[in-house]
């Protein structure tokens, strides 16, 4: 500590020892009991025994945070690399922000918290060849959408990466979502009509891909079951359901498919109103 900042400590630790004696001296004036404390000799032991009690108050809430913060300081110095942690630390990545030293620890981190700079809102991590950690990433959107981060973005977080664990262990990608290709057959009840129905299917379409876990996978139950799940839907029959990567050409899905971006999004070259048909069950 700096011959600054010892003296700003002091300063500091004045005015909250001040303000619990203001707090505490207070209370005369609302204690019958206390009222009586009229003399100067009287009043000169109360105020002295509110100072004391407000140096110790202070002194209690100060060694209590600091050992709050010493605690999680070698929580934090003794932590392993799994997944949970790495995935926090993305999270917590600040875009355009420098890291420092953490005295306490000797880990980086950040000097203050500004969560407009937190980019990273999704994150998947795969492990190759049994030590190499590939990373998938993405953020959002002003609409809330999952969409890839930018080229420096990704930058300074493979740079915050090696930081964090020494350059060792892993990579982080961010590519635009893997597009999916989907063709159906809806028959319906003859008690609704398409016009009204369809809105909701494909909207119950377009929420099943949104809400595959990040880094998860597709799959076709999973997707036949929310669209049977729309009231007026009697039963589906699939016709075809392709997905294509960023760079990628499509591709017929078997059962299941496990997205190379991490995400899925219809593609708007196939909309939904050109590849699902409505068949009335009679």
């Amino acid at each position: 500590m700096t011959q600054l900042e010892h003296i700003q400590t002091i300063r500091n630790a004045k005015s909250q020892i001040r303000e619990i004696w203001a707090e505490v001296n207070g209370e005369v004036t609302d204690s019958a009991t206390l009222a009586g404390l009229t003399t100067v000799s009287k009043y000169s032991t109360w105020r002295g025994w509110t100072f004391i009690l407000a140096t110790v108050s202070w002194l209690v809430e100060k060694l209590v945070t600091e050992k709050e913060v010493a605690i999680e300081a070698l929580v934090e110095a003794n932590v392993g690399y799994n997944n949970g942690w790495i995935t926090a630390k993305l999270l917590a990545f600040q875009y355009n922000h420098t890291l420092v030293i953490n005295e306490l620890t000797g880990k980086p981190g950040y000097a203050t918290i500004d969560e407009e700079a937190m980019v990273v809102k999704f994150v998947a991590i795969e492990l190759v060849n049994g030590s190499f950690y590939r990373i998938k990433l993405a953020g959002l959107d002003e609409n809330g959408d999952k969409v890839k981060l930018t080229t420096d973005q990704v930058n300074q977080v493979n740079d915050y990466l090696d930081a964090l664990i020494l350059g060792n262990g892993g990579i982080a990608i961010s590519v635009d979502a893997d597009l999916a290709w989907v063709r159906y057959e809806i028959y319906y009840s003859p008690l609704y009509l398409e016009v009204n129905l369809r809105p909701l299917v494909e909207a119950s379409v377009a929420a099943y891909f949104d809400d595959v876990s990040f880094g998860g996978r597709y799959y076709e139950t999973e997707l036949e079951a929310a669209i049977k799940a729309v009231p007026g839907v009697i039963d589906v029959r699939r016709i075809s359901v392709k997905f294509k990567s960023a760079t990628g050409a499509y591709s017929e899905a078997d059962r299941r498919y496990t997205p190379a971006a991490g995400y899925i999004a219809i593609d708007a070259a196939y909309p939904m109103a050109d590849t699902l048909i409505f068949t009335k069950e009679l």
